[in-house]
């Protein structure tokens, strides 16, 4: 077992810091509370691999930001301190959140000095177009074309947003976005991605489409794509014909198929004869709105080789109708490791908890934090 995001737990500890003093006449030595509370997690956060020490830190610093001010900006100094230190890190979503809501301008600076471009300049991105910062995220998106950094994983999201609120540019974007395609050695999720990309696009512009579909051509031989990558399956439905594909392959060519059928009758004439029984289903699909549909599938799952099967540990079904001491009990008691920490994160962001309640349920998550193995840290997916 491997320890999993351990920071938002020991994170949920750091509420207690932030709590007012009154209406808590249990709390003799407020001033004490908070000086063994934070060493607590600091040591705790200090054990972690890097990544994890430094997100509970920043996590730590959002939550303090207006009640401890100074002990917010030394967590925050250590923590980009860490990371100009460390340029190796591959920086996540959350730690990027964290970083660039507390220093916008010095946070981007030190992720974009790390060595895994991709994953920094994704996380960044990503964190702009949340905030609506159209405008930056596009600029920076560009920096990376510019730089050959490929891998960002940010194309459908950023296309989406400029088709919403600038559908004027989102043909020269989408046009960028399949030159830089395929990255080097591209995966089935970076096919995936691509193919919705082509969605969002293919009725508004068929003709670049078609050029990112004959892109994708190639790819559809599994010894094209890189090694390790995740398994897609899908469920697809034409007309009143519903069907699931059976792999990565089938997942991929039904969807190009379609596409193909309807944008260039000529390339898909020579991936006819790989359709099989879906020939006829795809012979009905002649134009450019019905392939969109046809081609979208109603459900689809996704999941590395070889990985862990995901923990089956569920609470019962009224579990959040419990009162708080019999989730704990029950956490205690019959929740597996890997679970006990998701599952007193989703406790303490109940609304309308007392502060005992808080405390109650913070200590829980140090203690499990406490309990639980050493590991390498995050999963990545």
């Amino acid at each position: 077992m491997t320890r999993r995001l351990v920071s938002l737990p020991i994170i949920a500890a750091g509420l207690l810091l932030s709590l007012p003093t009154a209406g808590r006449p249990e709390i003799a030595d407020r001033g004490q509370e908070v000086r063994e509370l934070t060493r607590r997690i600091e040591s705790l956060a200090d054990k972690e691999p890097t990544l994890n020490s430094i997100e509970t830190k920043l996590r730590l610093s959002e939550l303090l930001q207006q009640t401890r001010p100074a002990l917010a900006n030394r967590l925050l100094v250590e923590s980009l301190e860490q990371l100009r230190s460390h340029k190796d890190l591959r920086p996540e979503d959350d730690l990027a959140r964290s970083l660039l809501s507390l220093a916008p301008v010095e946070g981007e600076r030190v992720l974009l000095s790390l060595d895994n471009k991709s994953a920094a300049y994704g996380a960044v991105i990503r964190y702009w177009l949340m905030r609506n910062e159209l405008d930056r995220s596009v600029a920076l998106y560009r920096e990376t074309q510019n730089a050959g950094i490929r891998g960002l994983r940010i194309e459908t999201d950023l296309l989406e947003a400029v088709v919403s609120r600038h559908p004027e540019a989102s043909a020269g974007l989408f046009r960028d976005i399949v030159a830089a395609f395929p990255p080097e050695k591209p995966t089935s999720m970076d096919v995936w991605q691509m193919l919705i990309c082509v969605s969002i696009m293919i009725v508004s512009d068929p003709n670049d489409a078609d050029a990112a579909i004959e892109k994708i051509l190639p790819l559809l031989d599994p010894s094209a794509l890189a090694p390790g990558s995740s398994e897609i399956k899908a469920k697809y439905r034409v007309g009143n014909e519903e069907f699931r594909t059976a792999s990565t392959q089938e997942t991929l060519l039904f969807r190009v198929a379609v596409y193909l059928h309807a944008l260039d009758p000529a390339a898909y004439a020579r991936l006819r004869p790989r359709l099989g029984s879906w020939e006829k289903l795809v012979a009905g699909i002649t134009d450019v709105q019905a392939a969109k549909a046809a081609a979208e599938p109603s459900s689809y799952t996704y999941w590395k080789p070889h990985a862990p099967p995901p923990s089956k540990a569920e609470p019962p079904s009224d579990f959040e109708k419990w009162a708080i001491p019999d989730s704990l009990a029950w956490i205690r008691e019959k929740a597996d490791p890997d679970s006990r920490l998701m599952l007193l994160q989703y406790l303490l962001s109940r609304g309308g908890l007392s502060s005992a309640q808080q405390h109650q349920i913070a200590q829980e998550a140090l203690a499990a934090v406490n309990d639980s193995p050493p590991g390498p840290g995050r999963c990545d997916t």
